[in-house]
């Protein structure tokens, strides 16, 4: 047979060259150990392929937990297709032997052929692919054996095709659905949320330890609970390292665990590490979210703003129910200077989760000079950072010096050792560069202080882009705390 350059069943399209499957509306790209089980099942549609055959074709030298990475690799190809493990389209298990594609297989070549796989004979059971027909067959089984005056049917009686299968269809269902939870906590972020999303990835992990997308998700929790200031960082830290690697051993090619190791060596200012992960995150899944956003976050803080908003537009698409991306993607317009429509999109963001900020759109509103507004938006927030700020903000447009006063003196009580350039944000804005100045140099020591992000590298940025510090980069103080600060 010429090489073969695709396989089609069913109204899928697995393209061997980019390891695409294309089909129900949607192209999802296949990571690599899944690709290969499902090309050694389309090569032989109908036919047992063994546990042992596709171990030696994923790990021919060897690894630690193969096992539990080819279960890993079949579930992520059964939740693409939508496929169930106890009644399955596709990929039939056939317990403690191998798999069997039970679909009907075309096979496009290079050189242009196309033909139809053949297809093995199947036995009765085998064709049982809706539940209710497998428990028919299953109560079957049991009348004919009562009939037949026997004890309660013994596993060996029922159709190999039915053994174990429930059990672990429900052990396979019971995971995903823990993972599923975490993943909706995580993207939500509400009070609480990361604990909530911890418990889930943690249960399902302890389903099924051959789970390495619930692992991955354990080390995005950590890294958020540590970033956030949540938990202790010597606490979580640790914990995420662990739950990544974990991940990255069951799945090579999982970006988000790469990427979140890559954020903990720059950290630590491990630039070798950073690129080594976020190199192979993007080779693995370039449309992967965090790693979009981390480069949108890269590409604005280098100035450039269209290929920043550009990258944070598409971790929305890939993420489109995550709220921290839609935040970002409105962070990006809004230091692009696309006022209007990064106001919308945090308004968006507001309308999707109302716990969420909104201080995007109000900052939008002052720069805009529309005070009233601003304030009108403030007024629905509960007390804390975001609102005062706004406040102080609007109040002081205003020439409402006493209430812009009692903003800022709430902002500082709240903020100062907090998010202290928010503090500088109000000063430079009211013209009072000295004290401005003075709590930059607090916020440079805060952000030194608080390891969990590089102070050299999220200080200096945020400060080049700030409109409202745009008096300050223009003071000749500025080259002078450049100088103490490091390089901006």
């Amino acid at each position: 047979m010429a090489h073969t350059k695709e396989f089609r069943f069913d109204g899928w399209t697995l393209r061997c060259d980019s390891g695409d499957l294309v089909g129900e509306g949607r192209t999802v790209r296949l990571r690599k150990q899944s690709q290969q089980v499902l090309e050694a099942l389309l090569e032989y549609p109908g036919e047992v392929v063994m546990r042992e055959q596709l171990i030696a074709r994923l790990w021919p030298r060897g690894v630690v937990d193969f096992e539990m990475g080819l279960n890993s690799a079949i579930g992520r190809l059964r939740r693409t297709l939508d496929d169930d493990a106890d009644a399955p389209r596709y990929i039939e298990t056939l317990p403690r032997r191998g798999y069997r594609f039970i679909g009907h297989v075309t096979v496009a070549c290079e050189d242009g052929s196309v033909a139809q796989a053949p297809i093995a004979e199947q036995t009765f059971p085998q064709r049982m692919h809706r539940a209710r027909d497998r428990i028919f067959l299953a109560a079957l089984c049991t009348v004919a054996l009562a009939i037949a005056g026997s004890a309660p049917a013994p596993t060996r009686w029922l159709p190999l095709a039915l053994q174990d299968a429930p059990a672990a269809s429900m052990q396979d269902a019971a995971a995903d659905e823990h993972y599923r939870l975490g993943r909706y906590f995580l993207a939500r972020r509400n009070a609480g949320d990361l604990e909530r999303a911890r418990e889930r990835f943690e249960s399902a992990a302890a389903i099924d330890p051959g789970f390495a997308q619930a692992y991955a998700g354990l080390a995005s929790t950590d890294w958020l609970l540590a970033v956030e200031g949540l938990a202790p960082e010597d606490a979580v830290l640790p914990q995420m390292r662990t739950a990544a690697n974990r991940a990255l051993a069951l799945d090579p090619d999982l970006a988000e665990a790469h990427m979140r190791l890559a954020l903990d060596a720059l950290r630590i200012g491990r630039h070798d590490l950073y690129e080594m992960h976020a190199t192979r995150a993007e080779r693995a899944q370039p449309d992967n979210a965090l790693l979009l956003s981390e480069s949108s976050s890269e590409a604005l803080s280098n100035g450039h703003f269209d290929e920043g908003v550009a990258l944070a537009r598409r971790a929305v698409a890939a993420e489109p129910l995550t709220i921290a991306y839609r935040y970002n993607l409105a962070s990006a317009l809004f230091l692009a200077g696309r006022y209007d429509e990064a106001k919308q999109v945090n308004l968006d963001v507001l309308a999707l989760d109302p716990s969420t900020w909104a201080d995007i759109a109000g900052q939008v509103l002052v720069l805009q000079r529309r005070f009233e507004e601003a304030l009108a938006l403030a007024k629905t927030w509960p007390d804390g950072i975001d609102k005062y700020e706004i406040e102080a903000l609007a109040y002081q447009g205003l020439r409402r010096r006493g209430e812009a006063d009692a903003a800022l003196a709430a902002l500082i009580g709240t903020a100062g050792d907090r998010d202290p350039l928010r503090i500088v944000e109000v000063y430079a804005y009211r013209g009072d560069a000295d004290a401005a100045f003075g709590w930059l140099a607090i916020s440079a020591g805060w952000f030194r202080r608080n390891q969990t992000l590089p102070s050299h590298e999220l200080l200096p940025w945020t400060l080049r882009l700030s409109p409202f510090v745009a008096s300050l980069r223009d003071s000749p103080r500025w080259p002078e705390f450049v100088a103490k600060l490091g390089d901006i």
